[in-house]
């Protein structure tokens, strides 16, 4: 994460207005002062899993099934209706995925499993979603109570959208399993470009200077432009990532296994220089 970021440093070049030793320190640690958000909520719920897992394990469906509606409540219901956000509400919001996705895992005869059910709540939901922007608006001409309230439900703690990631969650697991050589190296590309975007330079980069984003948003053309940018930023951040993991990636590691070789040879040298007598004895026989 640190050495991916030091390549982005490069960009101070190009935005000298905004050098600081604040902005030096969010690029060389990213986590620790929270520039990407997702990550460090992930790198977070990485060290608290084994905990987790242990209530997973050992906790009886039922007080498993009440602590997801209380979490659900807290940080879906809630955020959605009353657009009030709870305390912790990003790295809680993992949590609860996680225990999601979990509870899946555990109890797979489980309503949402089901191929036919996860459709319908998919389709139903980004419906709902589409609806909710419609009928907002409309009705922000109307009420001012609703006025700029289009977006209401298309936050990442929006009952509809966390339907949705369940309703996708579900129809994975239930997808037949299949490799591809094209779509594997794309995947493992994708956490790069999340990078790349969402860097806090990046953003108005992207979106403001190049794509004027803003500008769109009373098109009537918004939604094919929006999918237009986000398949160019997809592409264009892919392409990045791919040339930096065959060029800098690569030859880092290479770098970094010969340095691992040469300490280990290092290492056993020393081991075996240990086990032999100053006397050149190694059976340490005395005289």
């Amino acid at each position: 994460m640190v050495l991916f970021n030091y390549h982005f440093h490069c960009i101070l070049h190009f935005f000298p207005e905004k050098a600081s030793f604040d902005v030096l320190l969010k690029t060389i640690f990213p986590t620790i002062f929270k520039s990407y958000w997702f990550f460090t909520a992930y790198v977070v719920l990485t060290l608290i899993s084994p905990l987790l897992n242990l209530f997973i394990k050992n906790t009886s469906k039922k007080i498993y099934i009440y602590m997801l509606i209380v979490m659900i409540a807290l940080w879906v219901v809630i955020p959605t209706f009353a657009r009030q956000n709870m305390y912790g509400e990003g790295f809680a919001q993992f949590i609860m995925l996680y225990l999601i996705g979990a509870y899946f895992r555990k109890y797979p005869e489980n309503f949402f499993t089901n191929k036919t059910t996860a459709t319908i709540l998919a389709i139903v939901c980004f419906a709902l979603l589409l609806l909710s922007t419609v009928a907002l608006d409309f009705l922000g001409t109307k009420i001012s109570i609703f006025a700029n309230r289009g977006g209401s439900f298309y936050s990442r703690t929006s009952l509809l959208v966390i339907g949705i990631a369940v309703a996708l969650f579900s129809l994975a697991l239930t997808a037949p399993t299949f490799s591809n050589r094209f779509i594997n190296e794309v995947s493992t590309c994708t956490f790069g470009v999340y990078l790349i975007h969402e860097h806090f330079f990046m953003r108005d980069l992207i979106w403001d200077k190049i794509f004027h984003v803003a500008d769109f948003f009373s098109s009537p053309w918004l939604f094919v432009y929006m999918i237009g940018v986000v398949c160019l930023v997809f592409i264009g951040c892919t392409l990045i990532e791919f040339i930096r993991k065959k060029t800098i990636a690569f030859h880092l590691s290479n770098l970094l296994y010969k340095l691992v070789l040469f300490f280990k040879s290092l290492f056993e040298k020393r081991k075996k220089s240990e086990e032999v007598s100053p006397f050149g004895n190694s059976s340490g026989n005395e005289m």
